[in-house]
């Protein structure tokens, strides 16, 4: 008589708190994402997709969503059983459980690790960078020498900002921070300089430096981690399109694109930047000496020819 192997899955919404807290060995958690779940049940049908089945051993695994502040531990398991016919059944079961204390606290630290880093990012300011250049309107024109000079600052600064935060971390906040940082979509941030310009700057690839032999895997223990390296390497990217002041929302960035060009009410610090950038584009618009309390109209023709008038 042929059996044919029928699989059913089975998800217990309930927290089986009949189950140790601390009952797993300390080695490194299966820790999985969604930070679009709302309910237990696509939190539930997520771990069955994600997780590699089957196991001679009821799986533990931990689901973060960032959006939502919540982690939860679930335990995954194989029921082997024969239908009605007495054809072969498998079961998974996905049941909440209230996970190791250690590796909650673990999630917890690392958690708190990456929303600080990321309010120190998007709180970044051209002064904490050291960065040789005082306006956003600098980094336009010919030249990247200030666009690649910010993309480096952002770089060394959030390396060392990020090993500040995971100095004092347990091995596995450190371990589970990173993962957390990648998957928070993590970084970018619009700087503002004291003349009011702003530029969007964002991440392109996170990378994690590690010393020693490092392998995160389930097998892995702790003690493993002793070496380390809490250096990321995060590249960036700034985004000239976006660089913008109060009431200039676009500026040129080549010389064809000053044709037909008109700002009005711009204050003379402004005024100033735009007429070094016409200059390093290669068109001549010398600002008008007169008093710096005034605001400026800059207009250009289909031409090129460019010019400011103050209104005081």
């Amino acid at each position: 008589m042929e059996h044919r192997l029928h699989v059913s899955v089975v998800i217990l919404l309930f927290f089986s708190y009949f189950l140790p807290a601390n009952a797993e060995t300390q080695s490194m958690p299966t820790i999985l994402y969604c930070h679009t779940c709302n309910t237990d049940v696509q939190y539930a049908e997520k771990v069955l997709k994600e997780v590699s089945l089957p196991h001679n051993e009821p799986q533990t695994l931990y689901m973060v969503n960032l959006l939502r502040g919540q982690v939860i531990a679930y335990q995954v398991a194989l029921i082997k059983g024969k239908s009605e016919s007495d054809a072969p059944v498998l079961t998974y079961t996905v049941t909440p459980i209230a996970g190791d204390d250690a590796v909650l606290e673990g999630i917890a630290d690392a958690r708190l690790i990456v929303q600080s880093f990321g309010q120190a990012f998007n709180n970044i300011t051209p002064n904490a960078l050291s960065i040789p250049f005082d306006s956003a309107i600098d980094l336009l024109g010919p030249s990247e020498l200030f666009k690649n000079g910010l993309q480096n600052r952002l770089s060394h600064h959030t390396s060392n900002l990020w090993f500040s935060l995971n100095q004092n971390a347990s091995h596995m906040a450190k371990a589970v921070a990173y993962d957390l940082l990648v998957a928070s979509g993590c970084c970018f941030a619009r700087i503002t300089f004291e003349d009011t310009s702003q530029v969007l700057v964002k991440s392109v690839a996170i990378r994690r430096e590690v010393s020693g032999l490092f392998k995160m895997d389930i097998a892995t223990e702790l003690e493993g981690y002793s070496q380390l390296n809490s250096v990321i390497d995060i590249e960036f990217d700034v985004e000239l399109n976006t660089i913008r002041t109060p009431n200039i929302l676009a500026f040129p960035n080549q010389a064809n694109q000053f044709a037909k060009w008109k700002v009005s009410n711009v204050p003379y610090e402004i005024a100033q930047e735009i007429a070094e950038l016409a200059s390093r584009v290669g068109i001549e618009a010398p600002l008008p000496t007169t008093n710096m309390a005034c605001n400026f109209t800059f207009q250009c023709s289909q031409t090129r020819q460019c010019s400011f008038e103050p209104t005081c």
